[in-house]
């Protein structure tokens, strides 16, 4: 059952400070692009008041497990379905399957661009000046995809299938089964590319080469506590965030960067899924608006064509909350060009200050109108926000007290 959001509400910005989220109403976007050292305030002063206030449904990647644990049962109290993917400890966690969301055209035929994103990600740059074995590598697991969806069972098209076909490549005993079903399939995903894999096939010696870069990608994964997620019954459903008051937290961390691809996977397949699911309305947006709330963002998996889909989720009820450091952060991440297209997609900017990041102090200075020793000198209990089309405002923060139940003005 669809929920309608007549009132979209507001969210918190510092204290004493909300924005209207209705875009209509006040022309501006509702991405947020929130600037901090460590320490700042970023999820106290931020994503902690919004959580406990939502509007909507949310996703919030939290990178230090605290999150889920406290704000839960208040959600709940407030008519949320609450969910977790735990990729810190994948027995609390409900199910996720990237394959589910890999869409088919009119004709049923995968798509192939779905399949190429996960398998993209997947394989890291590892050889930045010979891109055959990373691009090679990518290719074998959109194979291994491929068969996984078009060949086995309905209950074992996961990850877990995948990784069970890559063992058995590596073994010998997998490549017959996958050659025949391309043979008596000629029209199949499969075929085009168990075909497009005889050039380095010729070569044992290449042939073993692109099968070690492929496990040196997946192999993280490729371990029985994953199973828990990949091949779980209970897996959470990215459509019903766009249908009805839904919280979805991704337990991530932010020492171990190892699980970092999978995040960015989910973060893409529901940005993915939600735009997709907003175009097949008559509306061409979501019924239920949608924030995500990006901690860490660009320390995490670069999130391919993000600064293409920032500025096309607005029309579709869809938004971000972007936690940074420092902009210095962003452009090595995203490239210059990138990140200047994302910036410029945030209608509302809050700097937190707590870093000597000059880079990130002269945007502030620029846009503020103060000198740069002013910024980089704020004080720990003020902010600066700068929103589009306003004059600039110092405001103060908000701090997080020990009870869910309030919030107070950082002393």
């Amino acid at each position: 059952m669809e929920e309608l959001f007549n009132n979209p509400g507001e969210r918190i910005i510092a204290a004493g400070i909300t924005r209207l989220n209705d875009g209509k109403l006040t022309g501006l976007n509702r991405n947020d692009l929130v600037i901090g050292g460590s320490g700042s305030g970023k999820t106290t002063g931020y994503i902690s008041p919004n959580i406990y206030h939502p509007s909507g449904s949310f996703v919030c990647s939290d990178t230090k497990g605290k999150l889920y644990g406290k704000y839960r049962k208040s959600l709940e109290d407030k008519g949320y379905d609450v969910r977790l993917i735990d990729l810190v400890d994948p027995s609390a966690s409900c199910g996720y399957n990237p394959l589910s969301y890999i869409r088919r055209n009119k004709s049923g035929m995968l798509l192939e661009a779905d399949i190429k994103k996960i398998a993209t990600l997947l394989v890291p740059e590892m050889a930045k000046d010979d891109p055959f074995w990373t691009q090679s590598a990518a290719r074998m697991i959109s194979l291994y995809i491929g068969y996984v969806i078009e060949a086995m069972p309905y209950d074992k098209r996961n990850m877990t299938s995948v990784l069970k076909l890559h063992r058995g490549f590596l073994s010998g005993a997998a490549s017959d089964k996958v050659e025949e079903f391309a043979l008596d399939h000629p029209d199949s995903y499969t075929a085009r590319k168990y075909a497009m894999l005889s050039d380095f096939n010729k070569s044992e010696k290449t042939y073993r080469c692109v099968l070690e870069f492929v496990n040196e990608s997946l192999d993280a994964f490729d371990c029985k506590e994953f199973n828990t997620i990949f091949a779980s019954g209970d897996a959470v459903d990215i459509h019903q965030l766009g249908r009805r008051k839904t919280a979805l937290f991704i337990n991530s961390s932010d020492h171990d960067r190892s699980y970092n691809v999978l995040s960015c996977i989910i973060n893409c397949q529901i940005l993915q899924t939600l735009i997709d699911d907003a175009d097949k309305n008559e509306t061409g947006e979501l019924p239920c608006p949608v924030n995500l709330f990006l901690d860490d963002f660009a320390a995490a998996a670069k999130i391919p064509d993000f600064d293409m889909t920032i500025s096309i989720i607005r029309s579709r009820n869809i938004s971000v909350s972007i936690m940074l450091q420092s902009l210095s952060q962003l452009n090595h991440m995203y490239g210059k060009d990138s990140a200047t297209t994302i910036i410029n997609n945030c209608d509302t900017i809050l700097y937190l200050g707590g870093g000597h990041d000059l880079e990130t102090a002269d945007f502030v200075s620029n846009h503020a109108n103060m000198t740069r020793h002013s910024v980089l000198s704020l004080p720990r209990g003020k902010a600066i926000l700068i929103t589009s089309g306003e004059k600039p405002l110092q405001v103060d923060k908000i701090k997080a007290t020990d009870e869910v139940t309030g919030f107070t003005v950082q002393p």
